[in-house]
């Protein structure tokens, strides 16, 4: 709860990655009052944020402008006792759309000088690879997974979508920690929020003031297709085009989605099962042994025990 003031402290930033839980957060944490949070900007909150410090000339940008803008759409969760949240899981970068802007963004949000604290939230990179090409599909694309993730032995200025420097974790979290400052900066791994929510919530709690304690709802969002959808919608994706300017899907799409969620439905879960072990032999093969060393210095940075958790 809000305890009954105004909320002066910092406003928080959850800048990413994406498929690590964040829906969950937006929707069953940071948009409930009574857990002491607002999402700023309301229905619109995520479009400000790319407005601001994603699509905009990076040339143009007008960090006093922004920052009066930000503090305006602030006002009313802080009169109210709620502590401020902006929450797009993009703002790191989004390798859906082979875009990595992250230190960019890190330095806009850094210049409009204002307190601020940060959640980057993380998931286990194997794991991660996997639900990303799932949401890569999704979108509309037809590469297959090896183009994806690339083969690791790619000439000298190419890469694949999923650049694997995105997944050091720990590279990422040292630089927001430097910018913002150690403390105001919370890792929140995924697997944690799925093996001890309660633990989970405690330690956004923590970053929140005072060792709040948060009690939120028990839900699973954004299933993933099974194995043989997902195949099957890489070829179906060809039959239509996915516009950049509106989220209206055509009528081939929409036609797409439906035989997608049928063959979904349809398919034998012996043979989900089975192209679902070659999809993770394909990332196992080609990450194995890569982020070791990254997640133990996260370890380092962060306290966490994420051997436990699954990590490599």
């Amino acid at each position: 709860m809000s305890g009954g003031g105004a909320y002066a402290g910092p406003s928080i930033f959850h800048v990413g990655y994406i498929k690590t839980g964040t829906t969950y957060l937006q929707d069953e944490v940071f948009s409930k009052p009574t857990l002491g949070m607002s999402l700023a900007g309301g229905a619109m909150s995520r479009a400000h944020l790319i407005d601001w410090f994603v699509v905009n000339d990076d040339y143009l940008y007008d960090p006093d402008a922004v920052r009066a803008k930000l503090t305006g759409l602030e006002r009313d969760a802080r009169a109210t006792g709620l502590a401020p949240v902006w929450s797009d899981e993009t703002l790191i970068g989004n390798p859906l759309m082979r875009s990595y802007h992250g230190t960019v963004v890190m330095r806009k949000i850094a210049a409009l000088g204002i307190p601020a604290k940060v959640i980057v939230t993380v998931r286990e990179q194997r794991a991660f690879v996997l639900s990303a090409y799932r949401e890569f599909v999704k979108h509309g694309e037809t590469q297959s997974l090896e183009s994806f993730i690339g083969t690791g032995r790619e000439g000298k200025s190419y890469t694949p979508i999923m650049r694997e420097d995105f997944l050091n974790f720990d590279i990422v979290v040292q630089a927001w920690m430097e910018a913002f400052g150690a403390d105001n900066v919370l890792v929140l791994p995924q697997e944690l929020l799925r093996d001890d929510r309660d633990a989970y919530l405690e330690r956004l709690g923590w970053l929140l003031g005072g060792g709040r304690r948060l009690e939120a709802a028990d839900v699973h969002r954004n299933k993933g297709a099974g194995a043989t959808s997902l195949l099957a919608r890489v070829w179906l994706n060809r039959f239509y085009v996915r516009t950049p300017l509106t989220q209206r899907r055509s009528f081939a799409e929409k036609a797409v989605h439906k035989i997608g969620r049928a063959v979904d439905r349809l398919a034998p879960r012996r043979l989900d099962r089975l192209l679902e072990r070659r999809l993770s032999a394909t990332v196992a093969a080609r990450y194995g042994g890569r982020f070791d060393e990254s997640n133990r210095r996260l370890e380092a940075l962060t306290g966490l025990n994420l051997r436990a958790l699954g990590y490599q």
